[in-house]
């Protein structure tokens, strides 16, 4: 009772004796503590959005990414760059002193800000020259981009990818003055190690309700919503791995960093005067990873917080309020210049850093100036039902629309608006037949014959898929074209050619939509009619385009790249130009893209002679040494032996082979010298690099010369250059490294030998998930409650493996029960020390067991008596079971059943990880026991288990060996051993399966008791022996 009354008193004195500033301060902490602490009781963590005791939610069990999370890790909307910050932040370094930093800040109308900072272990240090560029263009929702840099997520909050390819200025530590521009290439992976720390709900509310009352007010309340705001941001430890290529070095190098990821979305526009510096760090020996920021706002707050992660991955906030983030004086530097102090997990970290002689650091600082001015967007905002009309000229805005016009169409919409702009090229005039014409065209017969295609589709038949195709090509081409389609086609060509000049002759050529994006070209998929008059011919050739979308060639390069078989499709009429010269121009490499590089190939004529690769044209390389500064570098004189030009005569046959062109020799002293003058090589790639810098990506130019006049029809996004790298390939499902010097094992993981198929991998990591995380399954969860990162069972290189170090988690309560464990899991003893120092590191904080508790209670009957029982319990509860994927009609259906049935597996994995930790616990004891009875660890307590473990005929694993062999011993009675290896497997089958011998009775009593087991059984890609008896009589025929 005395406390209770003391408190009160010593908080009043403590007041009525305080300074009047410390009396402002204590009540502006509590106000600002009561706010903190009711607004995080009241508010859900965002990233509160999972239960693994869920049933038929792929979304609460993480088999499918949340909604929220995708919308989180997208990039926002256009129409909230306005006021809202959208940016990304990745660090990492490794004891080799080498590092990587990149970030990249998207602006309205298009454009964006990036950094890259890369160091090698060579000394060398990269960083970005053009810190601002365009965004591209491409439609993945996936993607930031500014220029070269594109970070994408592949599994929002788990995985990204970092890809970079450009210009970068080479220094190096050692010699500060020398200093060039090389091309350099990098694709990274980056892997969460940790859950995500979000500012909104995880900061520690002592250490923000100071910060709150340190800082003026305005009000009269703390501005706890401002503050939440402007500082909407969380942040994730990971790794980054992968590999980089510079310009000039042979060698490939690999990186391997540990470091942090941020994502701020916070509202800029609401406060003034944000300072905003923070501090990245890694334990290189143990894996400890921390983050320490300080956080100004003017009148809002001005605070100290952060994290550090444990040695197991989990996060551990700031706790107290003195944590000191500064620079040192000039009196107290001695060889570092920062220094961060603050206490988390129980422990004080004093923590000291340099700055880099370039002003780039180990702590990293960006501020937001109050007086710069975010550019306000400008546009219109499209529904979602939109009726287009049937055709648009290039000059309408509607052209730019890829959804009405696509690819080919929108591009034209795009470059005949910046010939407008630029006064130095001209775009042919035509109009775009749209995707509303196409569907309106498109009959009932014609939807009947797409149909059909979809379902042969299924069957993967080469002939009838084929004969699928040109049936649909021959519907469509055979239709009729509607009245008011072709008067709407006449009627917008009218409208752009008033003069009706017969002698005009155009191109029809296909613009689907999704195709010539940075994600698919297509090129050369659809067909293009050339050199056409009158609209009975353009009218056949617009028929005719509709109708290869539905080739062979088209679908399957549909197929590949995930496109829907039936796309929207629009159709372009071009006026063509009489070139003297044509060809192609790429802004970059085609294969390496490197953007130094520019190359030009031409030919006399038209440019189809070079688009089709039918003659070998010259070839003209420019290096790019900067925008303004182009120098030739290379010409190569091709044969050049014909030129495709436009006939003539007004008269001609359609769909002959030439249609509307001829193709004409070209004369001898034309063919020794280049076909274009290096001052229109010159004036083509200036244009070419302002073209790119519109669009935000490299192009791929197709130009023309007529009369000295230059022609762009068509600039399309280079698509080589970006793809997966070997490394990404090979690593991409790899989980994070704890620490530089981990260690893995691949013991007990017998039912996944060798490398596992992708999808396989995925079910089985998920089902392993759930399972430790849900209650009544394994004593693991308090270690295992992961949302983002992995623990225990995980994958490397495509192999099913553990993190060997979480196997010893108890290792602190009971030392010398180790060497039991490691027999117990890898049949052996281990001789290393380290791997038992780096256990005992790693879960010294882990609880202690306590014995006369209902959880341990529970867990002890389960591993002595429950194992059985649950195990007969869901063998007859799985008895039958299928999923009714025969109800299904379409693919969506079954995709759909099949997540719903996401969760229905848990409970035999369940029941696998129990009688697996039965079974092992046991195996424990009996160690346990021989090595106190014998006194030592030694050859005859290792004998005397293994005759102990091998003893029990209920192991049905461990039948499996001796029943294949026992089967092998009865087809020997039977038959000649190599007689039998002589028979084919399907002769060697029917023996088996319909011969009234002994060995067909056992061969059926094998598959009745192992015929759901197989090699690599737990693979989704794998068959059983019962489903596919073949593999297992191969084993005999070897």
């Amino acid at each position: 009772m005395g406390a209770i009354l003391a408190t009160p008193i010593t908080i009043f004195l403590a007041l009525i004796t305080a300074k009047p500033s410390d009396i402002i301060f204590w009540c502006k902490w509590i106000i600002s503590y009561i706010y903190v602490e009711l607004f995080k009781r009241q508010t859900k963590s965002r990233f509160d959005l999972y239960d693994m005791e869920v049933d038929h939610d792929p979304y609460k069990v993480a088999f499918l990414p949340h909604p929220e999370e995708i919308t989180l890790e997208s990039p926002l909307p256009e129409s909230q760059l306005c006021n809202n910050a959208d940016e990304l932040f990745f660090y990492g370094m490794n004891s080799k002193s080498e590092n990587l930093t990149v970030r990249l800040a998207r602006n309205s109308n298009q454009e964006a800000e990036a950094w890259i900072y890369m160091k090698l272990s060579n000394g060398k240090i990269y960083q970005l020259l053009e810190t601002t560029g365009y965004q591209q263009s491409g439609c993945d929702k996936k993607i930031f981009s500014c220029g070269g840099l594109q970070l994408q997520y592949l599994s929002p909050m788990r995985r990204w990818r970092i890809f970079y390819n450009g210009i970068l200025r080479e220094t190096s530590e050692n010699d500060e003055t020398s200093s060039r521009t090389v091309h350099v290439k990098f694709a990274f992976l980056w892997r969460a190690s940790s859950d995500a720390f979000d500012f909104i709900s995880d900061v520690d509310s002592k250490a923000l309700a100071t910060g709150l009352a340190q800082a003026k007010w305005n009000q009269s309340s703390p501005p706890l919503e401002k503050l939440h705001s402007s500082l909407n941001f969380y942040a994730q430890s990971g790794i980054i791995m992968g590999t980089v290529n510079v310009e000039g070095v042979d060698e490939e190098f690999d990186l391997y960093l540990f470091g942090e990821r941020l994502r701020y979305l916070g509202d800029v526009s609401s406060v003034k005067g944000i300072e905003f510096s923070n501090v990245f760090g890694h334990v290189f020996k143990n894996g400890r990873n921390f983050f320490v920021a300080e956080v100004s706002i003017e009148n809002v707050v001005k605070v100290v917080f952060g994290f550090v992660t444990t040695l197991n991955g989990n996060i551990r906030e700031l706790k107290d309020t003195k944590s000191v983030l500064r620079n040192l004086s000039d009196k107290e530097k001695d060889e570092n210049d920062l220094e961060a102090k603050f206490h988390a997990d129980g422990k004080l970290f004093d923590l000291k850093g340099n700055k880099y002689y370039n002003g780039k650091r180990y702590c990293y600082e960006w501020h937001h100036d109050e007086t710069s001015q975010k550019k306000h967007f400008q546009g219109f905002i499209r529904g979602y039902s939109i009726s287009y009309p049937t055709g648009c000229e290039f000059l309408g805005k509607i052209c730019q629309l890829s959804d009405a016009t696509g690819g080919k169409g929108s591009s034209l919409g795009k470059l005949t608006e910046l010939s407008k702009e630029f006064q130095n090229f001209v775009v042919p005039n035509g109009v775009v037949v749209t995707t509303s014409a196409y569907e309106s065209f498109v009959t009932k017969e014609i939807a009947e014959e797409i149909k059909k295609l979809e379902k042969v589709l299924y069957s993967d038949k080469l002939d009838e898929t084929k004969k699928a195709c040109l049936s649909v090509m021959a519907e469509i081409t055979n239709s009729p074209v509607p009245k008011h389609l072709l008067e709407a086609v006449t009627s917008n060509l009218e409208k752009v050619f008033p003069d009706k000049k017969h002698d005009r002759k155009f191109a029809v050529r296909s613009s689907a939509t999704g195709e010539d994006t940075e994600q698919m070209s297509a090129a050369g998929q659809m067909d293009t009619y050339l050199g056409l008059t009158g609209m009975d011919e353009i009218m056949t050739a617009i028929k005719k385009c509709w109708a290869s979308q539905f080739s062979y060639i088209a679908v399957q390069y549909k197929r590949q790249n995930g496109q829907i078989i039936n796309s929207p499709m629009a159709v372009v009429v071009q006026q063509m130009i009489s070139c003297d010269v044509a060809g192609v121009l790429f802004t970059c490499d085609p294969l390496t893209g490197n953007p130094t590089s520019i190359s030009i190939t031409a030919n006399y004529g038209l440019g189809e002679s070079v688009v089709s690769g039918s003659e070998e044209p010259d070839t003209i390389e420019i290096e790019r040494q900067s925008e303004q500064e182009l120098v030739i570098k290379n010409i190569i004189i091709g044969s050049k032996s014909h030129r495709i030009v436009v006939k003539s005569n007004t008269v001609f046959q359609l769909f002959k082979e030439d249609g509307g062109t001829s193709v004409e020799d070209v004369s001898e002293n034309e063919k020794q010298s280049c076909c274009i003058t290096n001052a229109m090589a010159l004036r083509l790639a200036h244009l070419a690099v302002k073209i790119e810098k519109s669009y935000g990506s490299y192009r791929d130019i197709e130009w023309g010369f007529w009369n000295n006049n230059l022609y762009i029809f068509q600039s399309r996004p280079v698509t080589s250059g970006t793809g997966e790298t070997d490394f990404e390939i090979d690593h991409e499902f790899d989980a994070p490294l704890r620490c530089e010097n981990d260690y893995f094992t691949m013991c007990n993981v017998g039912v996944m030998p060798g490398a596992t198929s992708t999808l396989g991998l995925d079910i089985i990591l998920k089902y392993f998930n759930i399972g430790f995380q849900r209650k009544n399954f394994v004593e693991w969860p308090y270690t295992f409650q992961t949302t983002y990162y992995p623990r225990g069972l995980i994958a490397m290189y495509s192999h099913i493996m553990f993190y060997c170090v979480d196997l010893f988690q108890r290792i602190n309560e009971n030392p010398s029960r180790a060497q039991a464990n490691a027999v117990g899991l890898f049949g052996r003893t281990v001789e290393d020390e380290e791997l038992f120092e780096m256990s005992i590191e790693r879960h010294k904080d882990f609880p202690k067991a306590k014995l006369f508790t209902w959880s341990n209670i529970s867990s002890i009957y389960r591993m002595f008596l429950g194992a059985r029982q649950y195990l007969n319990k869901n063998i007859r509860r799985y008895e039958g079971y299928h999923i009714p994927l025969d109800k299904c009609k379409t693919s969506q259906e079954v995709f759909d059943q099949l997540m719903y049935r996401c969760s229905d597996l848990t409970l035999p994995m369940g029941s696998h990880m129990i009688c697996s930790e039965s079974s092992g616990f046991w195996n424990m004891i009996i160690l346990l026991t021989l090595q106190k009875a014998a006194g030592e660890m030694n050859a005859d307590v290792y004998s005397d288990f293994a005759q102990l473990a091998t003893t029990s005929d209920e192991v049905q694993s461990a039948d499996v060996p001796s029943a294949m062999e026992l089967l092998a011993y009865h087809i020997s009675k039977e038959i000649d051993p190599e007689d039998f290896k002589n028979m084919s497997v399907e002769d060697a089958l029917e023996w088996l399966e319909k011969s009234s011998t002994k060995v067909s009775k056992k061969y059926r009593e094998f598959l009745e008791r192992h015929g759901h087991r197989c090699l690599r059984e737990f693979d989704i890609h794998s068959f059983t022996w019962r489903m596919d008896p073949k593999d297992l009589l191969n084993c005999y025929r070897i």
